[in-house]
């Protein structure tokens, strides 16, 4: 009977283990950090892509659908992670492209491009004076509603609508609401939260934003110079606002 020898079933064993460490592992999908992207025209934001596993290795390529609406600038092709930078250009939706360069492996972006300076929709208050406070008798047990007295104030401009989750989210760079639809108002900000929007947003524009003030926004929600003397904006049965 011939015996095996134990240093040659070492080798062999060793040879085996080094093939394999050698073989490149098999990709299974490319990851995008986002797969949604609102940004205000001439904002930038970099997208960056990974192989999964994070050990393969291949040539990745990005696209963009529309150049007029989001361009793109690749800052690293060089494989395993990839990055490029898109600049929104005009109002829009463009879809970004991440792909390995057989094409068998891709993630999708979609970019919405808006004009911030058209998409806040403002009306004019005719300037008058209102009686502010509780003026039915079903006052808040806080007291902060009395006493009702007379305010009266010069025109001004108030947002016609809630700021929604894309306008948010085009200048900050994140959702906070938790009922997610970017045509919804943004909810579950602090006043801290607000604040910074609007320097943001005042950067973004040039312009002077601001909150209004409690006697504004009660004028505005009475109906101004319009005023019906309804309870709730719009009629006396909030079923129907």
């Amino acid at each position: 009977m011939k015996r095996f020898n134990p240093l040659l079933i070492i080798i062999a064993l060793l040879g085996s283990l080094l093939f394999s460490c050698g073989d490149k592992p098999q990709i299974t999908d490319i990851q995008l950090k986002k797969d949604r992207l609102p940004l205000y025209i001439g904002a930038s934001e970099t997208l960056s892509a990974n192989l999964l596993p994070l050990n393969a290795s291949a040539k990745m390529v990005w696209t963009t659908s529309n150049s007029k609406v989001a361009a793109i600038e690749v800052e690293n092709d060089k494989g395993t992670i990839t990055k490029c930078v898109v600049t929104a250009k005009s109002v829009g939706t463009a879809t970004i492209t991440v792909s390995t360069k057989d094409g068998k492996h891709s993630a999708v972006c979609e970019v919405t491009v808006i004009d911030i300076n058209v998409d806040v929709d403002f009306i004019i208050m005719q300037g008058g004076t209102f009686t502010m406070g509780c003026t039915d008798g079903d006052c808040h047990s806080s007291g902060n509603e009395e006493p009702a007295h007379e305010v009266t104030l010069s025109s001004f401009k108030i947002a016609k609508y809630p700021v929604t989750q894309l306008q948010w989210e085009a200048i900050m760079g994140n959702n906070p609401s938790y009922f997610e639809d970017e045509s919804n108002p943004v909810e579950r900000v602090s006043l801290y939260d607000v604040q910074k929007f609007i320097q943001k947003l005042n950067e973004v524009t040039g312009k002077q934003y601001r909150l209004p003030t409690e006697s504004e926004w009660e004028y505005a929600a009475r109906g101004g110079i319009k005023s019906k003397g309804y309870k709730f904006s719009g009629s006396d049965n909030y079923d129907e606002v």
